[in-house]
């Protein structure tokens, strides 16, 4: 039986610190631990009158394995996450080939083993050419299944949504009692703000281009028919307050409904458009200052979810064009965490909701086994110790393959200095020192039942 203890530390436990340490044993924690604690231990982490926290869940990266390498793959995606205290991440199905099938789902998986630094799970894709393989992938454990309103212009899958086709997909997804995660934007209109678009060489093209309508009129018609269908939905990247409006009036008359925000929605607006060009380029886009004033407002009350970073990796190649031509796409998991734990230690959001959005609650939307996004005795030994201090964000030190951040030059008040994962050290004093023991991870049959 192996054995951590972090020791001399200000661990956050139900709601707040205390100052002690963590016990785990073989990846599990066994013990919070009174400070002057010395119960022996294989490996003792001193650290140092430092913030341990539990590590983040990110329930939306696109690590680009299998199919574009040299774009991202597991091994420098898991890197870039453990780097950033992230130690679970849920990988979307857009690869090549894409998680269509029972069989796919295998390959990926098997692929993945022994290449990752953190635990992951694999999305499934729910499309009109798999309508049939929806229970097969469940049960080869799929964590949920991602469904596009509209036609992508990178990868499969590709297909149009139409309503009935929709409606039958989520009917088959709320069967088999797993999540619909949807990116919501309505494909017509967006087809149509491109061609008004077209030929721009202005940034905010981008913007304009896919106007609020065009997510608030799928996120309508997606909540109907998943209210129809008895599934559970959950929205994507949201990024305008007229689609928030209407998640959140669905909510209140009682349907199940989650939703995510990314960190450039939540902490930037259009004003950065000019200086930041391609590197603020992501779809559905950054929008106003009252766009990001609601998102913000939501998320430190409670209404948005979780934090994820949708992390999509593009070569500095691909970022090189016109806005409405260049890939659409930024990284961040390596820098959410302290980019959101910023934001609670400059006082303008509260640290009990960057932890929650960000560990507790998509920890717990993975379902019931797999204890992750709290620190207590039973939980998954998911930890990370973080230093305040003053940083400033710089785009060399990602361990991503991509470049494209909004965020390179932003000042931080903190480092992540220690990440565990499952109880084996993967980071140490903000280097990767751990192996790809990162394990798959799926839904509990409870979840998949509740």
């Amino acid at each position: 039986m192996s054995s951590l203890v972090i020791r001399n530390a200000q661990v956050w436990a139900d709601g707040r610190f205390f100052h002690g340490g963590v016990r785990s044993e073989d990846g599990v924690i066994v013990a919070l631990e009174a400070s002057g604690t010395t119960t022996p231990a294989d490996e003792v982490i001193d650290a140092g009158g430092a913030l341990v926290l539990p590590g983040a869940v990110d329930l939306h990266v696109h690590f680009r394995d299998p199919g574009k390498p040299h774009k991202e793959d597991f091994t420098s995606g898991s890197h870039a996450a453990a780097l950033g205290g992230v130690t679970t991440v849920l990988d979307m199905p857009n690869t090549t080939p894409a998680v269509l099938d029972a069989g796919a789902l295998a390959v990926k998986r098997a692929a993945l083993e022994g290449r990752s630094f953190v635990d992951f799970g694999l999305i499934a894709a729910a499309d009109p050419s798999n309508a049939d393989e929806i229970d097969g992938l469940a049960a080869a454990g799929a964590a949920a299944f991602k469904l596009f309103t509209y036609e992508r212009r990178d990868a499969p899958p590709a297909g149009i949504l139409d309503d009935a086709t929709l409606l039958s997909l989520l009917q088959a997804v709320a069967a088999v009692g797993l999540r619909a995660h949807v990116h919501a934007e309505n494909d017509s209109l967006v087809k149509a703000g491109r061609r008004a678009e077209s030929g721009s060489q202005d940034w905010a093209a981008h913007l304009r281009s896919r106007a609020p309508l065009v997510e608030e009129e799928a996120v309508m018609r997606t909540l109907l028919f998943a209210r129809d269908a008895g599934a559970h939905l959950h929205v994507c990247h949201l990024s305008s307050a007229r689609a928030l409006a209407r998640i959140l009036h669905a909510r209140a008359a009682g349907q199940s409904v989650t939703c995510e925000v990314t960190p450039q929605h939540v902490l930037l607006d259009d004003a950065g458009y000019g200086e930041r060009g391609a590197d603020l380029i992501m779809v559905p886009p950054v929008r106003t200052t009252g766009d990001r004033s609601a998102l913000h407002s939501a998320l430190v009350g409670g209404d948005i979810d979780v934090v994820a970073t949708d992390h999509a990796p593009h070569t500095s190649e691909d970022k090189i064009g016109a806005p409405l031509a260049i890939s659409t796409g930024l990284v961040g998991v390596q820098w959410s965490y302290p980019l959101l734990l910023t934001e609670a230690l400059a006082g303008r959001m509260p640290l009990a909701r960057v932890i929650d959005a960000m560990a507790t609650r998509p920890g717990g939307m993975l379902g019931a086994t797999t204890r992750k996004g709290v620190i207590r005795p039973g939980a998954a030994a998911d930890l990370v110790v973080v230093e305040t201090t003053r940083d400033v964000l710089d785009r060399r030190a990602l361990a991503s393959r991509g470049r494209s951040t909004p965020f390179d030059g932003t000042p931080v008040r903190c480092r992540i200095r220690d990440t565990v994962v499952g109880g084996r050290v993967q980071v140490a004093d903000g280097v990767l020192v751990g192996a790809p023991t990162g394990r798959f991870i799926s839904p509990s049959s409870e979840y998949r039942k509740a």
